[in-house]
């Protein structure tokens, strides 16, 4: 078997759109945050009317629950932020890379780092709609599809379903 070697380097685009991509995996988990945070501002709004500025309780009370909402409704944008900081300290991320898949798993070559990881440490692969994603049980690889053809992505579906039958 051939390797598939894509050669690439992430930018803000890649990263927002594996961003997206990555958090439809949790879906479920997201809808229940923005639920939370909805009926925390409605819990906020009522202690505001039952009397928040007269007493210290309610206005407590009011204060917790505006706050908590904002955690949970702001996590989206402040992951996305958090991402972008990053991208912008590590130059190391911007800097080409070279991937490869063979039959004894994955290898990614950057300037500074060396990393392979067998095909056995991979648990899950995830076919998204801009990205791959592979995991394992600490960590997510993901490989956005515009680095690579058509061609490439098939061979990869291929070489992915093979070595992780029950896992695709």
């Amino acid at each position: 078997m051939q390797p598939l070697t894509i050669r690439a380097g992430w930018t803000e685009e890649d990263l927002i759109e594996t961003l997206r991509d990555v958090r439809s995996l949790s879906r479920p988990r997201i809808i229940m945050k923005y639920v939370g945070g909805v009926l925390l501002l409605m819990c906020g709004v009522l202690f505001l009317l039952l009397g928040a500025m007269q007493s210290l309780y309610y206005g407590s009370l009011m204060v917790a629950c505006f706050l908590f909402a904002a955690l949970l409704l702001l996590d989206a944008p402040i992951s996305l932020w958090r991402l972008r900081q990053n991208l912008r300290a590590n130059p190391d991320m911007q800097q080409p890379m070279v991937i490869s898949f063979d039959e004894h798993g994955m290898t990614i070559h950057q300037r500074k780092i060396e990393q392979r990881i067998d095909w056995k440490m991979f648990s899950r692969f995830h076919d998204l709609p801009r990205c791959f994603v592979l995991a394992s049980k600490s960590h997510r690889y993901t490989l956005p599809k515009r680095w690579l053809s058509p061609a490439e992505q098939d061979e990869l579906r291929a070489m992915v379903g093979e070595r992780l039958p029950n896992k695709a």
